[in-house]
């Protein structure tokens, strides 16, 4: 299968996924998680359709199209604290960072501020691995430059299924992982080299993003594979038990502690109205002591 036949099933793939009846759209405000039954099993379409109640500023770290970030500030609020969070989307071009946007207006309404990475993908120069890795570090290292409008030392670093992917590898780095309280691998690949071999359109996307399959170069799987690198001891991870697109063996890590959410799915977590999401957020602010 072609690069571009390859990309048309993953979309396709990605919009049939199963949906929920209609519900009130928007993240949620105030000090706690709005009264209401929360729904699961939300598609792409759905996180898609959510009201935004907040709009960030954008920031460049690089000169290519994608090497950006976006800020997004609560109002009123002197130096908040961070969170960092790092999209997915088989680390394909046609997937960008705003389908986290409710998400991040969500954080933003509970009092934390939001440092959204976009990064090159597959399908723009320069796309893949290793670089989609090296501008994720050019993002975080850039941060630094914002430590009097937010506080760096109380920030979390976060990455949902690709971005977790990247995420995990950003934990493995000393020079990185100590400027965070906790690094959240949301729905992450964990488990690369075995993901690679899988059958879905995202499986099927590895190759593209690495270049090749295991078997073409063991070492960059190795280098590329969180389940072969030391990871930081500050690291959890939270699933959807009903993820059919990276599923928990995927994911799962031994010795690493896990949060495992009954009736969820693969975009739950972007959600407000989630189990999935809540549970994130309470340990996020379990973390920064923002109770």
């Amino acid at each position: 299968m072609n690069r571009q036949s390859l990309i048309r099933s993953l979309i396709l793939f990605t919009l049939s996924c199963t949906t929920v009846p209609s519900f009130a759209s928007g993240p949620i405000s105030g000090d706690t998680a709005p009264a209401i039954e929360p729904v699961s099993k939300v598609s792409f379409g759905d996180v898609l359709s959510l009201d935004v109640t907040h709009q960030p500023t954008l920031f460049r770290y690089g000169e290519a199209p994608s090497q950006f970030v976006e800020l997004w500030q609560p109002e009123g609020i002197v130096r908040p604290p961070v969170v960092v969070f790092i999209h997915g989307g088989c680390w394909l071009a046609e997937y960008d960072l705003s389908h986290a946007n409710a998400m991040a207006s969500a954080f933003v309404d509970q009092g934390f501020a939001v440092w959204s990475i976009e990064y090159r993908r597959v399908g723009e120069p320069g796309g893949g691995w290793p670089n989609s890795l090296s501008d994720v570090e050019a993002a975080i290292t850039a941060m630094e430059d914002f430590g009097e409008q937010l506080n760096l030392d109380r920030a979390v670093l976060s990455g949902h299924s690709a971005g977790g992917h990247l995420a995990l590898l950003i934990s493995a780095k000393a020079n990185y992982s100590h400027r965070f309280k906790q690094v959240f691998g949301l729905a992450p690949i964990s488990r690369l080299a075995d993901y690679s071999m899988g059958t879905n359109s995202c499986q099927r996307a590895t190759s593209l993003f690495m270049g090749g399959l295991p078997t073409d170069d063991a070492a960059d799987y190795r280098a590329a594979d969180p389940s072969q690198r030391e990871l930081s001891a500050n690291l959890t991870l939270i699933l959807g038990a009903d993820d059919a697109i990276v599923e928990s063996s995927y994911s799962l890590l031994e010795s690493v502690p896990s949060t495992s959410i009954p009736n969820a799915g693969h975009f739950d977590v972007l959600h407000p109205q989630t189990q999935t999401f809540r549970s994130f957020l309470a340990q996020v602010k379990e973390q920064l002591n923002d109770q």
